[in-house]
């Protein structure tokens, strides 16, 4: 049965303007690829940590995670003795954008000595939540860290995928 072209183009159109508010009204997700440096200093403010370190720094960041930085240690081991000086860490840390917030928790391991400004260390991010524009991320973070002139300095790289 041949369909005249004026109907076939109206359920193309229907099925465009449908398929438009459904996805405008269960938002589309984007992903997009993360480069950032935090630059964070030991804090004593408002510490919880269990383990009595925290610190709170700055993010500069591509796209939406700009803004400031706050971590609570809240798990600490000697690293194995053949690997003299490494610790392994593990706590919560909490970007705060003017897009909302992202809570992480973050587990590495590293050498680093703030007052000889040596070592350094990796660790990974793993999403626990947000608020505001980061309310249902996904994704994943990765972290390099060194010590420069009295502070941590992190290269983050990653991907987080949020809703528009």
């Amino acid at each position: 049965m041949k369909r005249p072209i004026g109907s076939v183009l109206a359920i193309v159109l229907a099925s465009g303007v449908v398929s438009a508010g459904l996805a405008q009204a269960g938002g589309e997700t984007s992903c997009k690829r993360i480069r950032a440096q935090i630059v964070d200093a030991t804090a004593t403010a408002g510490c919880t940590s269990p383990d009595n370190f925290c610190a709170a720094g700055t993010v500069l960041a591509n796209h939406f995670l700009n803004g400031t930085t706050f971590f609570t240690l809240d798990g600490f081991a000697r690293g194995p003795v053949i690997a003299p000086g490494f610790n392994s860490t593990s706590g919560v840390l909490v970007y705060t954008t003017e897009h909302g917030t992202l809570t992480v928790r973050e587990t590495g391991i590293s050498d680093i000595s703030l007052s000889a400004g040596t070592g350094h260390g990796a660790a990974v991010q793993e999403i626990l939540g947000g608020t505001g524009r980061f309310t249902g991320v996904t994704g994943h973070l990765e972290l390099s860290q060194s010590p420069g002139a009295g502070k941590f300095i992190s290269d983050v790289v990653g991907e987080l995928c949020v809703r528009d």
